[in-house]
């Protein structure tokens, strides 16, 4: 059974940390050439990243594959300006255009092969207004060697349900195989008095890494974007930095081109 099984448990857990939230607001006033007026997340879960953006007045959109998500993302954000699309992420279908999109937990990741990344982009693309910005979370892999290390990527806090007892989330990196430029991801959750959910649930899956160059060539396949930054998500700070070969887990952040009307 999935985590996305319980969509409530996974909006306890997956809550965005204020650090990261505090960078993201720096980023989009540092790089976006009018102020934020709306935020998009094509892979929305249920809502966890929107919720801080809409508290703050901001118009919403989230789009998810998974109805019982959507349904939860909708009880969230309930009483904001907001819209909800139930769909594919290489098929938006949103009624508007945005000024951010934001994919901050790799989800890009969960997509087969670089076609259907291609339509992915494509798809943000169409779904942002000329000069937006797009915040996506991804994993670039170089090389031949194979690293069969496990190693802890995060650890939630205990947290307190609203409903009664407590969880915790543990997410670990098994191995990541750049040749099969797949890296597979343990999940494990722990529950401790609360009705209707199991004591421990866990899961794996394979999230698709980049090569430096394969990358590029991505983007340069869809056009109309270019590469504002690049920060990096290993290293305390989430300092700036340049793209180049295993640079690991990064925020690319990338502007749509064209012009404006």
């Amino acid at each position: 059974m999935s985590l996305y099984h319980y969509p409530k448990l996974y909006s306890a857990l997956l809550s965005p940390e204020a650090d990261m939230l505090r960078d993201i607001f720096v980023w989009i006033g540092r790089h976006l050439d009018a102020p934020l007026r709306s935020i998009m997340d094509p892979a929305c879960g249920s809502g966890t990243w929107l919720v801080p953006f809409a508290i703050k007045g901001y118009f919403v959109g989230g789009n998810d594959i998974e109805k019982r998500m959507i349904e939860e993302a909708e009880r969230q954000l309930l009483v904001f300006p907001h819209e909800l699309t139930l769909g594919d992420m290489r098929e938006l279908s949103f009624s508007r255009t945005f000024d951010v999109a934001i994919n901050l937990d790799s989800s890009i990741g969960h997509l087969k092969n670089d076609e259907e990344i291609k339509e992915h982009l494509s798809s943000v693309q169409k779904s942002l207004r000329v000069g937006g910005l797009y915040f996506l979370g991804l994993f670039v892999l170089d090389g031949e060697e194979r690293d069969d290390e496990c190693e802890l990527l995060y650890e939630s806090e205990t947290v307190t349900m609203s409903e009664g007892g407590h969880a915790k989330v543990t997410y670990k990196s098994l191995f990541r195989d750049p040749i099969a430029r797949r890296e597979r991801i343990h999940l494990e959750v722990v529950t401790s008095g609360m009705t209707g959910y199991p004591e421990f649930l866990q899961e794996e899956y394979d999230l698709f890494s980049f090569p430096m160059m394969r990358l590029l060539k991505v983007l340069e396949e869809v056009g109309d974007w270019e590469i504002v930054a690049v920060h990096s998500m290993e290293i305390i700070g989430n300092p700036l930095m340049t793209l180049e070969k295993n640079c690991g887990d990064i925020m690319l952040i990338l502007r749509k081109l064209g012009h404006k009307e």
